[in-house]
């Protein structure tokens, strides 16, 4: 079950599941998959979640990694931190006024493929990790070559937040 700050982050019943099941399955000793269209806007939503989850509680903090893997990743998060502009009045005062960096993800990785992941000499350090990666379908892409690798431990969950193609048959 969720801590309390990790409740006061989930602001839809959607969202407390999310994070209840995700940190359910970190705890019992398997990865997350979220697989998401690295074109939406639902991907930052993801991130944004989990990352104010994880700053919420130190212990998730440290004992497991949240992982954004795809090759347009950083390029995305600079096209929208430049379009800031288009924001309402109220967040962009609210952002000037903390001084914070907006779409900061402290606690999220960013990598360029699947393999760069595991390939990593620090990989051992986390006991599992949540992965965020391109391929919404799974049809190709980090996101298939990551659900291929963890279909080997019943521990692990694939979460899947929308079904962009339908294979036909």
């Amino acid at each position: 079950l969720l801590n309390n700050a990790s409740k006061t982050v989930a602001k839809t019943f959607a969202e407390e599941y999310f994070l209840e099941k995700t940190i359910e399955c970190l705890r019992n000793g398997g990865d997350v998959l979220v697989p998401v269209d690295q074109t939406h806007g639902g991907v930052l939503e993801v991130l944004a979640l989990l990352d104010e989850t994880w700053r919420a509680d130190k212990v998730l903090e440290k004992k497991y990694e949240i992982c954004w893997i795809g090759p347009t990743c950083k390029l995305l998060l600079d096209h929208v931190r430049t379009r800031m502009e288009w924001v309402s009045k109220k967040l962009q005062n609210t952002l000037h006024l903390s001084k914070k960096r907006p779409l900061s993800f402290p606690n999220v990785n960013i990598f360029q493929s699947w393999e760069e992941v595991f390939l990593r000499p620090n990989y051992a350090e986390k006991s599992s990790r949540v992965f965020v990666a391109s391929g919404a379908a799974l049809e190709r892409g980090d996101a298939k070559e990551l659900l291929i690798r963890m279909c080997e431990n019943e521990k692990n969950l694939v979460w899947l937040t929308s079904l962009t193609h339908y294979p036909e048959g």
